[in-house]
């Protein structure tokens, strides 16, 4: 029989040969005739074709693994690949920012000496500037007195306007130590209230003079901090000096108190306030709220700006409550401190 069940023509050939035949199981069944035409009966012998090994499970399984195999190697490869590329950029950006970080360091190295070099011009500057001025002011005070009439007046000017120019000058001097970290600051317990009364009393002719009302509240009951006794009164002196300054008419109050375990120093006015806008600049160096042609009061911006350093440099601050064209309210506080031993033998 064939593959498809038929028989076969008959032949007298003792062979026959089958192509194609796949791998798997066949029953041949063979049946002869003889001369006279007489059948024989059939029969059937079983066949079984084996695969080759190239189709065989093994190699199925074989090829299976292989292409796995194949497949992980091409993955492993392009991991290994992407790895490699981004090894590389994270050397090139290394190498970038080690760059840019060199650069940076010189150009800081830079800045820093050029910043040295220009503290050293101011401190210089206003060293060598401020020694022939106090020898001007102090002919100057010689004239005064040597004169009389109409000529003080000028004289008078004169002096004005060299205190004010020794006054930025201190400023300059003052600002570029506390830069370089020249100051020394020695805290001893230093008492808030008879500090503020001295600071007060030397400036409430500036206020009279003024017309405005300078009222002094001072707490009444031992507040002690330990502080530098001649910052602490250059700081009152600065917020003091703008108030009276700033204040066309009204008042200028300045009042001392105690506040979760902080002495303070308050300064209140009714002049001119600050704008809201101005306040994120108020404490920088050389700042002003008023600039160029539309500045109304004279300065150099460095009051508060030495004030708030020095305030910093004692554990202290500065805040500000203003309103504009209302007035201003400035608070210095410092830590409280106990009372030392000789003002309480002394009390």
């Amino acid at each position: 029989m064939g593959r498809d069940d038929e028989w076969s023509d008959w032949s007298s050939a003792p062979t026959r040969r089958f192509n194609d035949f796949w791998e798997g199981t066949y029953r041949l069944q063979v049946q002869a005739r003889n001369e006279r035409g007489q059948l024989s009966r059939i029969t059937s012998f079983p066949l079984e074709i084996i695969p080759p090994w190239y189709r065989s499970i093994w190699a199925y399984l074989v090829y299976g693994l292989g292409f796995l195999g194949l497949a992980y190697g091409a993955r492993r490869f392009y991991i290994v690949k992407e790895e490699k590329r981004q090894a590389r950029r994270r050397v090139q950006k290394l190498e970038r920012e080690r760059v840019v970080a060199e650069r940076l360091k010189k150009a800081n190295d830079r800045l820093r000496e050029a910043n040295r070099l220009k503290e050293d011009f101011l401190a210089t500057t206003s060293h060598e500037l401020r020694t022939p001025l106090t020898n001007i002011l102090g002919s100057l005070e010689v004239l005064q007195g040597m004169m009389e009439g109409e000529e003080t007046e000028f004289l008078d000017m004169i002096e004005e306007n060299g205190k004010r120019l020794k006054r930025t000058l201190n400023a300059l001097l003052d600002l570029s130590m506390l830069r370089s970290g020249e100051e020394d600051v020695e805290l001893t317990p230093t008492s808030l209230d008879e500090c503020v009364e001295r600071v007060a009393s030397d400036l409430r002719a500036d206020a009279k003079e003024k017309g405005l009302s300078f009222r002094v509240d001072l707490s009444g009951a031992p507040m002690w901090a330990d502080l530098d006794e001649q910052y602490l009164e250059q700081i009152l002196r600065n917020l003091i000096e703008n108030a009276i300054k700033y204040t066309d008419e009204g008042v200028v109050a300045v009042s001392t108190g105690t506040a979760e375990g902080r002495v303070y120093a308050e300064v209140e006015d009714t002049g001119i306030g600050i704008d809201e806008a101005f306040l994120p600049d108020l404490f920088e160096e050389f700042k002003q709220e008023s600039r160029g042609r539309s500045r109304t009061y004279e300065g150099n911006g460095l009051g508060l700006a030495i004030s708030a350093r020095l305030a910093d440099q004692m554990d202290g601050a500065i805040r500000v409550e203003t309103e504009k064209h209302k007035g201003s309210r400035f608070r210095v506080e410092f830590p409280r401190s106990s009372e030392p031993a000789e003002a309480s033998a002394e009390g």
